[in-house]
């Protein structure tokens, strides 16, 4: 018996033991045919993996599994296809923060084209004020004039852009249009002032024509007729619509168009004449000999400022002997170097709505783009006088 019960016993040991060994070696055959099939591990396989894998943009991938409005459903499938085969997770920080609905945070880059380092803009404000409300992550990325482009490479895009978590983009400032271009087929934008034809971006400005005609009048109740115009640029939207409403107030009020009373302005010199005001001297003295000018209208503030003062360095009173208007006087009085006759909107208003039209566009991705033109308000100043 105890023999027969040792024979038993080692029996029974080893059927125990070989049923333990091929449980284990059915979850090793397991595990091999698993990683015969996936190219990489889940702790190998990355974000950037599966965008190689089917052609797409990290930024797309992304968005896609996150499921952020937007994305083609048909795309999403081939992502969450690909990722399961890869065996790659989203990481859970990126997963805790994705705005999947409206009621989650959003992230928005707000992409400024500028030289400052320390820019303080009101446009900053009414983005600021109005992302609270909204829910929006503001990612503020400056690049200088002249590199644009290279928000392209994914090496010098913000972090939030390369990890995919940007929803959309502002653009302050002037940008290349093949940047646009470029960053509106990745993601919502929408521009500032500036109008790209051809590109899929929204933008918010003024409405350049009304607040030229609505100077205009006032110059024509104070009898000037022989008025010129200083700031034609034709590579910048607001100002070529600045020179229409030009053209088109002097028709409406019955004076005759001369172009020899118009001033072109570089492009590069526009936004910043009061310091290049140099190579225009000559021929805003010339035209205004010339043609009898007795008021000029500039496209911009900072051009006014520039007349207010060669004028008055000339020995001319302003308005006395010359009147001035401006354009798109600034929100602070402190900031204005003079009190020009001018017209204007709240920088403060238009990045606060453009924000919200972002947002928009960002929930509603089949919508088409639009501009929205906002007002202009009209104020006295002290730069325009009676005809003299």
């Amino acid at each position: 018996m105890q023999q027969a019960g040792a024979k038993l016993g080692v029996s029974a040991k080893k059927a125990h033991f070989f049923t333990c060994e091929v449980v284990n070696c059915c979850k090793t055959d397991h595990i091999n045919v698993h990683m015969a099939n996936s190219p990489k591990s889940a702790h190998s396989a990355t974000m950037h993996s599966v965008a190689e894998k089917l052609d797409l943009s990290i930024a797309t991938v992304s968005r896609a599994l996150r499921r952020v409005p937007g994305i083609n459903p048909e795309t999403r499938a081939r992502v969450l296809q690909a990722a399961a085969e890869l065996g790659y997770r989203l990481p859970q920080s990126y997963r805790s923060a994705a705005p999947t609905t409206r009621d989650r945070l959003q992230h928005v880059g707000i992409f400024i084209e500028t030289n400052n380092s320390n820019l303080s803009h009101p446009y900053l404000t009414g983005l600021t004020e109005a992302a609270l409300s909204l829910n929006i992550s503001l990612v503020i990325h400056q690049v200088k004039p002249g590199e644009c482009a290279r928000v392209l490479e994914p090496g010098q895009q913000p972090r939030a852009m390369r990890s995919g978590l940007l929803a959309g983009i502002v653009l302050l400032f002037w940008w290349p249009a093949e940047v646009v271009a470029a960053l509106s087929n990745k993601l919502p934008t929408v521009s500032i002032m500036h109008k790209y034809t051809g590109a899929n971006v929204d933008m918010v400005g003024l409405d350049n024509e009304g607040g030229m005609e609505m100077l205009l009048r006032r110059l024509h109740a104070a009898g000037h007729r022989r008025i010129g115009f200083l700031g034609r640029c034709s590579r910048l939207h607001w100002s070529t619509a600045r020179f229409g409403g030009y053209v088109a107030g002097l028709a409406s009020l019955g004076i005759e168009y001369d172009p020899a009373l118009v001033v072109d302005v570089e492009f590069d010199a526009i936004s910043s004449i009061e310091g290049d005001w140099k190579p225009y001297e000559d021929t805003v003295m010339r035209i205004t000999e010339r043609h009898g000018v007795t008021a000029w209208m500039s496209a911009t503030e900072p051009g006014g400022w520039a007349l207010y003062e060669w004028f008055t360095a000339m020995g001319l009173k302003v308005p006395g002997d010359m009147s001035v208007t401006g354009f798109h006087r600034p929100t602070n009085r402190e900031t204005a170097r003079h009190d020009l006759t001018s017209v204007s909107a709240s920088y403060e208003a238009m990045g606060s709505a453009a924000l919200k039209r972002l947002q928009f566009r960002i929930n509603n991705p089949a919508e088409t783009s639009r501009s929205i033109l906002f007002p202009c308000e009209y104020f006295p100043g002290s730069s325009v006088g009676p005809c003299p």
